[in-house]
């Protein structure tokens, strides 16, 4: 699953399709990390200890389950122990769909919560407890596969580069603060449309926008042919520090804003008409 969800993370979505085959091997990675966290609480010890010690009970294999979920059926491999005692909780024995699991997870990364409410959470819908211990370890392996994400390897040449931004309602600290996204996509030269980066709480200077440049340019962008951007404070400075020779076209929806502020007082009717024109 490993190998297969690299080579995803690398780039080789290009559709929403593609995206939902990655969410689908991150849910199957994720479920069966807690199939091992709840068998090393089973027995109180770890994979790599398994047949230390003369033990009586130890890890003994796997077997293969299937459950189906909005995106498809997913094949899970559930961990034995030798005496069969082990009944796992996150997708119980008999239980043929995880609907309910999958959405939980998806919100369990979206809404910034701690490991206690996380825990929580999972208790009150799923009537078992899930230690705080086995959260922090779900929530670093995803993190471990962001980076990964954050850090792949890019193409050398795209023919558009666009960066926008919108605004979340972000939980840090126990507060919800409006914090910037900013969304780098690229189109490379067949015409295919790739996110490159998001930057949270970006701010807005030549400095800032330099090194988002710059940490492209070291993922391996040699050339871009057109940058589209708002009219961002520092955009065009860092632009030309980094691809002096890249074209820069600002957003045509904020130029027409622009231009409104200069017509003439009661002339919004007349200049609706030309400017479709244009």
């Amino acid at each position: 699953m490993d190998k297969e969800l690299l080579k995803k993370l690398k780039g080789d979505a290009k559709s929403l399709s593609d995206l939902n085959k990655i969410f689908v091997e991150m849910k199957k990675g994720l479920i069966e990390l807690m199939y091992d966290e709840e068998m090393k609480e089973h027995l109180g010890f770890s994979r790599s200890e398994n047949k230390e010690g003369g033990r009586e009970n130890y890890r003994n294999g796997s077997y293969r389950k299937i459950v189906k979920s909005k995106d498809g059926e997913i094949e899970l491999e559930v961990p034995r122990d030798r005496q069969g005692e082990y009944e796992p909780k996150i997708v119980a024995k008999g239980k043929r769909d995880i609907f309910e699991i999958e959405d939980k997870i998806i919100r369990l990364y979206g809404m910034g919560l701690s490991t206690r409410d996380i825990s929580e959470n999972i208790k009150e819908l799923y009537g078992f407890e899930v230690t705080e211990g086995t959260i922090s370890n779900i929530t670093n392996w995803v993190l471990e596969k962001v980076k990964i994400w954050q850090n792949r390897p890019l193409q050398e040449k795209y023919a558009v580069m666009f960066l926008d931004g919108l605004y979340y309602n972000v939980k840090e600290e126990g507060v919800v603060r409006k914090t910037s996204v900013y969304g780098l996509i690229g189109i490379d030269m067949q015409g295919r449309k790739e996110v490159l980066g998001l930057y949270i709480g970006a701010s807005e200077s030549a400095k800032y926008w330099l090194n988002v440049l710059m940490e492209i340019k070291g993922r391996g962008v040699k050339e871009v042919l057109i940058f589209c951007t708002d009219n961002l404070a520092g955009i065009k400075e860092a632009i030309q520090g980094a691809y002096p020779g890249s074209d820069h076209q600002k957003c045509i929806v904020h130029q027409i804003r622009n231009s409104v502020v200069h017509r003439f007082e009661g002339s919004m009717r007349r200049f609706k008409r030309y400017i479709r024109i244009v």
